[in-house]
């Protein structure tokens, strides 16, 4: 990953990949997109889900519940039901299906989802960090 962006940026940018990943892999099939799909630091499910609660959850649950929610709003990914820890039935908007299907500058011959599918969880590679700088430039080129 890249050593001078802060922690959580590096970790939105893999929970980012993985999420993407994983519903590209599955499309059109709805699944589930929970904390524990992206990271062993789950918060206590015991304990309510308010908005005060989760500023004491582990940093990388704080981000990977976060980006979950984030690529909802912007219009990435829709959510059948969801849940304090995450999204069941969650689907690629069509929008982030047509960005994901585009051929990649690294390998002509793959599509980025295939590429996000294949190199989801191995994401400290240069050449995958490489990857989402030019995958979330093609993102922002769509945004609106």
């Amino acid at each position: 990953m890249n050593d001078g962006e802060p922690e959580n940026i590096q970790l939105f940018n893999q929970f980012t990949a993985l999420i993407l990943g994983r519903l590209y892999a599955r499309h059109p099939i709805p699944t589930d997109i929970m904390i524990g799909h992206l990271t062993d630091q789950k918060p206590d499910i015991s304990q309510p889900t308010t908005a005060r609660m989760r500023a004491h959850w582990p940093l990388e649950a704080q981000v990977a519940i976060h980006t979950i929610e984030w690529l909802e709003e912007q219009g990435y990914i829709r959510a059948g039901r969801k849940f304090p820890f995450g999204m069941a039935d969650a689907r690629l908007t069509d929008r982030a299906w047509e960005i994901l299907r585009r051929p990649s500058s690294l390998e002509k011959s793959k599509t980025w989802g295939e590429l996000l599918k294949k190199h989801g969880s191995q994401l400290l590679s240069k050449v995958v960090d490489r990857s989402l700088a030019e995958l979330a430039d093609l993102f922002r080129d769509n945004l609106g």
